[in-house]
C-alpha cells in the first residue's frame, strides 16, 4: 500500500500494542517503523540494475523472518538507549512489521512473506491506494491522538483497526462475487479460458478488472457491481511469446517470473518489450488501445548480457481523462 496508509497502520498498531505503557509516543514509534520495510530500495541506490530493484522490493523486509528477527535488535537498542521494556518493544516491532507485510500482500505486487522462498503472496484484493480504507482509519487515529483520556484514545484507535479490517473483509467478499461474475462472462462469450486473475481498479473495490489467459493470448474485461448488462466483446491481445527467442537467460526468466506468466511481448528497436498484464490496462483499451501499467524493455549489451529498463507507466498525460472514464464505469452499464 502507499506510504501514508502504512504510516497510519503502523501508528495505530503501535499504539494498540504499547500505548498503555508508553502513551502517545507509541504512535510515533509505530508510524516510523511502518515506513521501514519500504526502505528496501536503499540497497539498490549504488547500482543502475533495475532488475535488482524488482527482485528486492517487498522481499526480505516484507517477510515473516524479518518481522520476527528485526524487532530483537530494535528492542535491544531501545532498552540500552532509553531503558524501555524489551518485550514490549519487540511486540511493537513485530506487529507493525507483520501488519505492513500482510497489508501489502493484498495488493497486486504482493510480498515475499516466506522469504527466502521466491513465491510472492499476492491476493489482488486492494488497489495500492484506497481512500475508503485509509481515510476512516486515519480519522480514528487522529481522534485517538487528540483525545486526552487514555481509555477513550484506546477505544477509538481500536475502532479504527476494526473498521479497516472489516473493509478488507468486504474486499475479499467482493473479489469472490466478482470472480463468479467474470466466470459467467467468459462462459457467455465462449472463451476457452485456461486461467484468470482479477483485481480492483484504482481507488475502489466496486469496479474490477480481469486478465484471462487462453492458448494464444489474453482477454481483458471490466465489471462493476452496478452493471445491469454485459459489457461489449472483450479486448484481446495476442501473447507473441515466440519473440522471446534470444532472451532465454536467467535475467529474462526473472522478469517473466515477476509477471506471474501474465505478459505479452512486442519488438523494440533494441530488443523486446514485456508488458505486465497482472495490473490490466490504464483506461479502456477499446477506446485508447492497451496502455500498460508496467512494461520492461529487454536488450543486449556489448557482452551479450540482458539489460532491463522499467517503463512505469508508459504515459501519464491522460491520467485525468482516464480517471474520469473510470468513475463513469464504476456507475455500471
Amino acid at each position: 500500500m502507499d506510504s501514508i496508509t502504512q504510516i497510519v497502520l503502523g501508528a495505530s498498531v503501535g499504539y494498540a500494542v504499547a500505548g498503555k505503557q508508553y502513551g502517545k509516543k507509541a504512535m510515533l514509534w509505530g508510524a516510523a517503523l511502518g515506513t521501514l520495510p519500504d526502505l528496501d530500495f536503499l540497497a539498490t541506490l549504488t547500482t543502475d540494475d533495475e532488475l535488482l530493484y524488482l527482485k528486492i522490493h517487498r522481499g526480505i523486509t516484507h517477510s515473516l523472518l524479518f518481522s520476527l528477527i528485526a524487532p530483537i535488535g530494535l528492542a535491544w537498542v531501545m532498552n540500552k538507549w532509553k531503558g524501555l521494556n524489551k518485550k514490549t518493544i519487540w511486540a511493537l516491532g513485530f506487529w507493525v512489521f507483520l501488519t505492513h507485510t500482510v497489508l501489502d500482500a493484498f495488493t497486486t505486487w504482493g510480498t515475499q512473506i516466506f522469504w527466502p522462498l521466491a513465491h510472492r503472496a499476492s491476493w489482488n484484493t486492494l488497489f495500492i491506494v484506497d481512500p475508503l480504507y485509509t481515510i476512516p482509519f486515519g480519522l480514528c487515529l487522529g481522534g485517538a491522538a487528540i483525545l486526552k483520556s487514555p481509555h477513550r484514545s484506546q477505544v477509538i484507535n481500536t475502532i479504527g483497526i476494526v473498521v479497516s479490517t472489516l473493509y478488507i473483509g468486504w474486499a475479499l467478499s467482493a473479489k469472490l462475487i466478482m470472480n463468479t461474475r467474470f466466470e459467467a462472462l467468459f462462459e457467455h462469450y465462449n472463451h476457452p479460458i485456461e486461467r484468470y486473475t482479477t483485481r480492483p481498479t484504482a481507488f475502489n473495490t466496486v469496479l474490477w478488472s480481469a486478465t484471462a489467459e487462453t492458448q494464444d493470448g489474453y482477454y481483458y474485461a471490466l465489471l462493476s457491481f452496478f452493471d445491469t448488462s454485459l459489457p461489449e466483446p472483450l479486448f484481446f491481445k495476442a501473447k507473441q511469446h515466440t519473440l522471446l527467442d534470444g532472451f532465454t537467460d536467467q535475467r529474462s526468466k526473472d522478469i517473466i517470473a515477476i509477471t506471474n506468466g501474465y505478459f505479452t511481448v512486442e519488438t523494440t528497436e533494441n530488443g523486446i518489450r514485456i508488458n505486465d498484464l497482472r495490473y490490466g490496462y490504464r483506461g479502456d483499451p477499446h477506446k485508447h488501445g492497451p496502455q500498460y501499467v508496467f512494461s520492461y524493455d529487454l536488450s543486449k549489451d556489448n557482452q551479450g548480457k540482458t539489460q532491463v529498463t522499467t517503463i512505469n507507466p508508459q504515459s501519464r498525460s491522460n491520467s485525468s481523462m482516464l480517471l474520469g472514464e473510470l468513475w463513469e464505469r464504476v456507475k455500471g452499464i
